[in-house]
């Protein structure tokens, strides 16, 4: 078990904290309505644009993917385990996320879409959520650059091989990117 010390690193935390906190809130409306009751970005760029020209003309082909595994790890698999706080101020010793299942878009041959189930545990209460990004990409030869407009704040990578593609990204804001391999 791996527990993130929030004093640690102070924009790390915040960082964290923001992210978790609104898995958290997102868990937890979604919960009361059922019940009835973001590789890093470069500083002098803007993540959601794709200011250079896609190398590779044809793209991927259009189509989904499924994720078959985090970091060669079998779904369901954990990508967070530590404290964390909500955007209403409660704090929370032991959180937990993990993904459930998840998949990859290629929509066109600039265009991709991702959607993570996620299911989160705040101190014993267990909450679901999907996760969606959605943006551009670009590619040469078998790397991908990411560039998110929805769902996530900074640009990631990724590479293709063997009929894989394999996604590098934080989902959680967490300071620890993890290895997504959809086939």
């Amino acid at each position: 078990m791996t527990n993130t010390s929030l004093t640690a690193r102070h924009a790390g935390r915040r960082t964290i904290v923001a992210r978790a906190a609104i898995l958290l809130l997102t868990a937890a409306l979604v919960s009361v309505a059922g019940c009835g009751a973001g590789g890093a970005t470069e500083p002098t760029r803007d993540p959601n644009t794709n200011p250079k020209p896609k190398t590779d003309p044809d793209g991927m082909p259009p189509g989904a993917r499924q994720l078959i595994n985090i970091d060669r790890v079998e779904l369901p698999a954990m990508i967070y385990d530590g404290p964390a706080s909500d955007t209403q101020g409660r704090s929370y010793d032991e959180v937990t996320i993990v993904v459930t299942r998840g998949s990859m878009e290629f929509v066109s041959a600039e265009r991709f879409t991702m959607v993570f189930d996620l299911l989160i545990t705040a101190d014993g209460t267990v909450s679901t959520k999907s996760m969606s990004i959605d943006g551009t990409y670009e590619m040469q030869g078998p790397v991908f650059k990411f560039h998110p407009t929805d769902g996530l704040d900074r640009d990631f990578g990724g590479s293709r091989g063997n009929g894989v593609v394999t996604v590098h990204v934080d989902l959680i804001g967490s300071g620890e990117a993890n290895y997504y391999n959809f086939d």
